[in-house]
């Protein structure tokens, strides 16, 4: 064993949603590919709930680097009493130990107007590693302003970073072929009633005396019927979580039975840890519809053509971050001939979406870049 050998822990949701997985599929390979690293990889799922309370004495003394994130880890939960975040890590466990933290890439995930418990907690946490002059990086998708209105704090070492998952395509293979077009489909199938509710979305001007997912499935069946008829192409839903298939399945199921037939598919899911598997399916399609975060950031990231359904903070606010707003729709001004032109217009317009793109792309990927270097210097300074 070398003696310059580092163990590192590296925490993070692991084990449900295949966006983190992209996100830890990325920062193993730009931060912890380095022969002389051990990393151990830490499911903070473990440790919700009653097993949250407390961690075992000294369970940080193991590692030389302890690397919190990515993922909505700032969710303002109930149980988050030491961190304010989904891990209990705690100012006390950042100033009283000579180990090293980074908490990379990290999200503000309340839903709009929900409950923000345990500011106070967090607020310590951040203060702790300014203290001890360690990196503090959400992600780049509106989190640090939605942070300093919620903290009524600066936060003035807080800073954002590129979300990780923005570089899962470049471990993908460009194996578009000469099939017929495919047009991906994300939805989002969990906390549906409050992704509706964004931004007081009110759905009355279609004029449907049915409750809000109904309403929503009509809306997007009908999208898709509209484009089938000027376009001969198939639609690949891609369920980021098993619950993510019951939506889809309903939308396919109101589809005109030559459609649902013939132009629809359903993508399997994949555990995180198959990340490229599930992704290649994105990299496949020529446009895009996504209603998930990661949605947004890993399709952007492969420079594919895509439109965001604004149903979260993160979503709308990764889409202006990256001066993409164009590319983003609040269900309350969704029409259904405005997208469906906007599609059609925009399906074999990567090169456009890619020079919108590239002014910011390339200041953001740089300053990843030079954040992932300053925690690998963190790693080799001495304690």
């Amino acid at each position: 064993m070398s003696k310059n050998f580092k163990s590192i822990s590296h925490i993070a949701s692991r084990s449900i949603n295949i966006g983190d997985g992209a996100v830890h599929y990325v920062l193993d390979d730009m931060l912890f590919s380095n022969q002389n690293f051990n990393v151990t990889k830490i499911d903070s799922l473990d440790y919700r709930g009653l097993k949250e309370s407390e961690l075992d004495e000294g369970f940080f003394d193991n590692y030389d680097l302890t690397v919190i994130g990515g993922g909505g880890m700032i969710d303002g939960g109930k149980s988050h009493t030491k961190s304010g975040i989904a891990f209990p890590v705690s100012s006390e466990d950042i100033v009283s130990t000579k180990n090293k933290f980074a908490i990379v890439g990290i999200g503000h995930n309340l839903f709009q107007n929900q409950e923000f418990h345990n500011k106070n907690a967090l607020i310590n946490l951040i203060k702790s590693f300014e203290k001890r002059q360690f990196p503090f990086y959400v992600r780049n998708d509106g989190s640090l302003l939605r942070l300093k209105e919620e903290l009524n704090d600066e936060l003035s070492n807080v800073e954002e970073i590129l979300d990780p998952g923005f570089f899962i395509g470049k471990s993908l293979k460009n194996t578009k072929s000469d099939k017929k077009v495919t047009i991906g489909i994300q939805l989002a199938n969990d906390n549906l009633d409050k992704r509706l509710a964004y931004k007081n979305n009110s759905f009355s001007k279609f004029s449907y005396k049915k409750n809000n997912e109904n309403t929503f499935i009509d809306i997007v069946s009908n999208l898709i019927e509209k484009i089938s008829t000027q376009l001969d192409c198939n639609f690949l839903f891609l369920p980021h979580i098993s619950k993510d298939i019951e939506l889809s399945g309903k939308v396919i199921n109101s589809l005109n039975n030559e459609t649902a037939r013939k132009k629809a598919f359903i993508s399997r899911t994949y555990h995180p840890d198959n990340v490229l598997s599930f992704f290649q399916q994105y990299k496949e399609c020529s446009f895009n519809i996504v209603m998930r975060g990661h949605g947004a950031i890993c399709s952007t990231g492969m420079e594919i053509p895509t439109l965001a359904l604004s149903t979260h903070n993160k979503v709308e606010g990764f889409m202006n971050e990256m001066d993409l707003n164009d590319y983003s729709v609040r269900l309350n001004n969704f029409d259904i001939d405005y997208v469906s032109d906007f599609v059609l217009q925009n399906i074999n317009s990567s090169e456009l979406f890619s020079n919108q793109l590239k002014n910011k792309k390339q200041i953001l990927e740089q300053d990843f870049f030079d954040k992932i270097n300053k925690i690998k210097n963190l790693i080799e300074e001495k304690k």
